[in-house]
C-alpha cells in the first residue's frame, strides 16, 4: 500500500512540474498576414480610435486589419 501511495505522490508532484513552452513555435503577426494573404484574404491594416481587444498582450498591442 505505501509503495502504491509513493507511486501517486511520486505521478502528482511531476505533473506539478512548469510547462517549457518552445516560443521558436509562436509565428509573428507578419507571417500570419502573409499566410492569409498567400491564401487570397486581402487584408487591408486598419486604425481605430481604440485597442478593440481591450489590452496588449504581454506588451505586444495586437495589429487590426480589415477584410475586404
Amino acid at each position: 500500500m505505501k509503495k502504491i501511495f509513493n507511486l501517486y505522490l511520486l505521478l502528482f508532484l511531476a505533473a506539478c512540474q512548469p510547462v517549457q513552452v518552445n516560443y521558436s513555435s509562436h509565428i509573428t503577426e507578419e507571417e500570419a498576414v502573409t499566410a492569409l494573404q498567400d491564401n487570397g484574404v486581402a487584408l487591408v491594416e486598419a486604425e481605430f480610435k481604440q485597442n478593440v481587444f481591450g489590452s496588449k498582450l504581454r506588451g505586444v498591442e495586437p495589429g487590426t486589419y480589415e477584410v475586404s
